[in-house]
């Protein structure tokens, strides 16, 4: 296997965790840094990583400090003291084909894009460490290796710069949400109409909305959508709440396949929220159900990242009419028996569900193109 070293970065031939395929090997240049502006690192020089897809940059002040290594759809980055000892990985820029090839990777991220000429795309999948990976008793390896995760986010990985005829479109300007036009302009028609209940599920769409026009306001404009990543793959999915502060999410939408899925739609005594908190995209979708004053039903639940179905969480019980003395229980799975709980641990952990509308809705009327509406 050839390897090429550069002011002692080792580039070499390497597949990452079995995922990559035929092993290609690097070529590696050196481009000249500019002088800074206290005289320091005049001979400096970064470095071009290339795998057969694409390209990036390492910068001058990275490069004594990591050794690179390639496949062909691949560049990782590793601390160079911890590495000598099979560990100091910092993450890696990875191409895929299809969400279902990376979706179960633990700790990655999407980087965005590469396009080409003839509309075929693969995705940028970055994939950091999940455990501690520098060496702990050197104090310049622990130094190096916090130093080299900030160059990673904020240089290397952004430098990406495909070697076909591709075009590079990083995560922040990827077109990830137009697949939903449609559904939000069928929406837009119903509102728009009032339709009634029979009319809007009959177009697939939560009875609830025809429940909540309110004299002298236009639906358009009470009704809101965003779009909330619950799954971190970069593909989200497309919720629609009313525009008053309540946390119920009316419809939610997902992707897969290139192809727009309806999740769920939410009714009187059967509604979802999203969990989460401000600053944070919430992962956990909650069901609140509902047979009367003896028996409600929380449950909570995960989008699979390759499937976009959902997966069963813990649920919480409570149901009089089996118990009346103890009517409080939790489930953790559906094929579970429920196990009791006493009324103080119940009123503790159903304090984690009284979440709030932390979004800010963009209102139906803009899916219309010539509506006058600030969708920002």
């Amino acid at each position: 296997m050839k390897k090429k070293m550069i002011m002692a970065a080792a580039v070499a031939c390497f597949t990452l965790a079995g995922l990559s395929s035929a092993v290609s090997a690097a070529e590696v240049e050196e481009t000249a840094v500019e002088t800074s502006a206290d005289g320091t690192d005049a001979t400096a020089a970064s470095v071009t990583a290339e795998c057969d897809k694409f390209s990036v940059s390492i910068p001058a002040r990275a490069v004594e400090l990591c050794d690179i290594e390639t496949a062909s759809d691949s560049i990782a980055i590793y601390e160079k003291i911890a590495h000598e000892d099979g560990a100091g990985f910092v993450g890696s820029i990875n191409l895929y084909e299809n969400v279902h090839d990376y979706c179960d990777i633990p700790n990655f991220a999407r980087g965005g894009e590469i396009s080409y000429p003839d509309n075929t795309k693969l995705d940028i999948v970055l994939t950091y460490p999940s455990d501690v990976q520098y060496d702990f008793n050197s104090e310049e390896s622990v130094n190096a290796w916090m130093a080299l995760q900030d160059i990673f986010n904020e240089e290397i990985a952004p430098s990406i710069q495909p070697r076909e005829e591709g075009t590079f479109i990083p995560q922040n300007e990827v077109d990830n949400t137009s697949i939903y036009d449609e559904t939000l302009a069928a929406l837009y028609q119903d509102l728009l109409e009032k339709k009634d209940q029979a009319a809007l599920e009959e177009d697939d769409f939560s009875y609830l909305y025809a429940m909540n026009y309110e004299e002298g306001e236009d639906p358009l404009y009470t009704f809101g959508y965003t779009f909330v990543d619950l799954t971190g793959t970069g593909y989200p999915e497309l919720v629609i709440m009313k525009d008053d502060g309540s946390p119920i999410v009316y419809d939610l939408f997902t992707q897969t396949d290139g192809k727009v899925r309806h999740v769920f739609s939410s009714a009187e005594r059967d509604y979802v929220t999203l969990l989460g908190h401000e600053g944070h995209s919430p992962r956990t979708l909650c069901e609140h159900a509902s047979g009367g004053a003896d028996v409600t039903e929380t449950n909570t639940y995960i989008m699979d990242p390759g499937t976009k179905e959902l997966i069963p969480q813990v649920s919480f019980i409570y149901d009089s009419t089996e118990n009346q003395e103890n009517p409080w229980a939790v489930r953790y799975g559906p094929d579970e028996e429920p196990e009791a709980l006493d009324e103080a641990e119940w009123n503790q952990r159903m304090e984690n569900f009284g979440v709030e509308n932390l979004f800010k809705l963009i209102p139906i009327a803009a899916a219309d193109a010539s509506a006058d509406v600030d969708a920002a």
